[in-house]
């Protein structure tokens, strides 16, 4: 049987903020895929899905994308490996929506500045299929949480990175939107990008083509694939 090479790798990575241990020795692989990390809330999700997207400093450690040591990358070839979509982004409500799902493509301007018709023609096509066309002339503040969130998922795909990270991207969907974006986060692991997701949602944990990453007092309680019993996880990952 064939092993699937790493896609990010992360070795005994540590982070402490205002003097607390946020994660504390972590290491793990992450193949090719769709990986859901969970954990209770304070357990080091956010944080160690800001240090593999290099939107936050560890101390000790070392993480690798695509065998390329991330502190050796800048960000714009960052910017080519991997797109985050995080709880909070930090934005200018002023945009439109197709503004800001357009500076997506920020990555593959041209020496000039100008966007090109490609460009232009991505983002249409990425709202389409989403079934966002009709906000693209909203500006961000008039959107929900909810719709919202679509948007910045919108602005990950755009990019165009064989890596996507999304930090509990359904918290604000109703049922019938999470479900839509579970089944987008599947269809796009089927055209070949790597998805790293936190949530904690129990729906898609069933899922038979996922792994699960289980992150505890941040430390690494539960990694592994495949069916996985709900009791296990509660046990390990949720103390229960």
């Amino acid at each position: 049987m064939s092993i699937k090479p790493s896609v990010v790798e992360v070795r005994k990575l540590s982070l402490s903020l205002g003097g607390h241990l946020i994660l504390n020795n972590v290491s793990l692989t992450v193949p090719a895929g769709l990986v859901y990390v969970i954990g209770l809330n304070g357990s080091g999700k956010t944080s160690l899905l800001h240090c593999i997207s290099n939107t936050r400093k560890f101390q000790d450690g070392s993480i690798h994308l695509l065998g390329k040591d991330l502190k050796t990358l800048s960000p714009r070839q960052i910017s080519h490996i991997l797109a985050l979509v995080p709880q909070r982004p930090t934005i200018s409500f002023h945009l439109t929506t197709y503004n800001y799902v357009l500076s997506g493509r920020f990555p593959f301007i041209s020496w000039l500045g100008n966007y090109k018709k490609s460009d232009h023609a991505q983002v249409s096509q990425t709202l389409d299929k989403l079934e966002l066309l009709g906000f693209k002339d909203r500006y961000l503040h008039e959107l929900s949480g909810g719709e919202f969130q679509q948007i910045a998922i919108a602005r990950a795909m755009v990019q165009e990175t064989p890596i996507i990270v999304l930090d509990e991207p359904t918290q604000s969907l109703d049922p019938k939107n999470r479900k839509k974006i579970y089944r987008l986060l599947n269809e796009l692991v089927e055209k070949g990008k790597t998805i790293i997701c936190s949530t904690h949602d129990g729906e898609p944990l069933r899922e038979e083509k996922r792994q699960i990453i289980g992150l505890s007092n941040g430390e690494i309680a539960f990694q592994g694939a495949g069916s996985v019993s709900k009791s296990e996880i509660d046990r390990l990952v949720y103390q229960m």
